[in-house]
């Protein structure tokens, strides 16, 4: 008897710890979820608030009576920016620069990262160390602008796509990726 009073009298202590144990575990818990629950209004309000003056009337927001919810609905501000051409322009370039330059990045990373993937590629061993000091030194932004406008390519879609038509953090990755067999297009169907 004397053993087993004493076993209760630990599995006493032992639950006490444990109610303990939840409590400041559920104390902690509940600190993280107020601390990320106010990261997320502090990240969500000035999205908000800006939407909210973009479709409220001027009137109130000039008087700064818009902080929250918008007032007056009024569309006028989405109708001026819309009326401008160079908007549409903008929007134009952005679809251009992408599909473009996302294509011509693509063709490019393939056709330098299948060849460094074969063994039998006598020069493997030397482009790819060319391509990986390229992702640690380069010549700064003034040389940059330097040749691009020798090149002519100064204040024409080309500029913005042809210099970034080739990144060698993708050269790398997509030769990773080539199995070792004959056929380039093989990737696909790896696991």
């Amino acid at each position: 008897m004397y053993g087993r009073g004493r076993s209760d009298s630990g599995s006493g202590m032992e639950q006490m710890r444990m109610k303990q144990k939840k409590l400041s575990e559920l104390a902690v818990r509940g600190l993280l979820a107020a601390v990320l629950i106010l990261a997320g209004i502090l990240c969500v309000y000035p999205f908000l608030y800006v939407f909210s003056m973009s479709v409220s009337a001027p009137e109130h927001v000039l008087r700064k009576d818009v902080t929250f919810l918008p007032r007056g609905l009024s569309l006028e501000g989405y109708g001026l920016v819309f009326e401008n051409p160079t908007v549409w322009r903008s929007y134009r370039n952005t679809i251009l620069y992408t599909v473009f330059g996302t294509a011509l990045n693509m063709v490019l990373t393939v056709l330098a990262a299948y060849p460094l993937s074969r063994e039998k590629f006598v020069l493997r061993r030397p482009v790819s160390i060319l391509i990986t000091v390229t992702m640690y030194v380069s010549g700064g932004m003034i040389p940059f602008f330097i040749v691009v406008t020798n090149l002519g390519l100064y204040n024409t879609p080309l500029a913005v796509i042809l210099p970034f038509a080739v990144s060698a953090w993708n050269i790398i990755i997509a030769r990773s990726r080539f199995p070792n067999r004959s056929c380039p297009f093989c990737f696909c169907i790896m696991p």
